[in-house]
């Protein structure tokens, strides 16, 4: 039995992540699941959070991912996401600005979509506590 697997995480844009794991921790529309090497084939649809994974040596990484859908099929998980930031890659001043506009669009709804609003703020504020908390 494999004691690790491939996650690769991309975006429209890019590959974020391309490396071999022992586990990887993500919240899904069902709650938080953890992936294993030798998982059953699974597809899955996530939510904005903050994506865990440990590398093959142990090494524990984070990264914010936003919705998207995971592929697990033998022993590689394809994670595409509208957006994935590792720690180092987030601009704090970037986030705090984003959440500032959604919560300015959230006090006059009438002018703003609300769902599209939230949903800005949820991204802005797990961007900013995953910084903060890697500082």
């Amino acid at each position: 039995m494999a004691k690790t697997f491939i996650l690769k995480i991309l975006t429209p844009s890019k590959m974020v992540v391309n490396e071999e794991v022992e586990k990887v921790f993500v919240n899904t529309i069902n709650g938080m699941v953890e992936f294993l090497p030798n998982h059953a084939p699974i597809i899955m649809s996530t939510v904005p959070s903050v994506t865990v994974f440990y590398d093959k040596v142990g090494n524990k990484k984070e990264l914010f991912t936003s919705r998207g859908v995971i592929n697990l099929s033998n022993n590689e998980i394809m994670f595409c996401s509208d957006a994935a930031e590792l720690v180092e890659d987030i601009d704090l001043a970037r986030a705090e600005e984003a959440k500032g506009r959604a919560e300015e669009r959230l006090k006059d709804s009438s002018k703003f979509d609300v769902a599209r609003a939230q949903a800005a703020l949820i991204r802005a504020n797990i961007r900013i506590g995953l910084k903060k908390h890697s500082i």
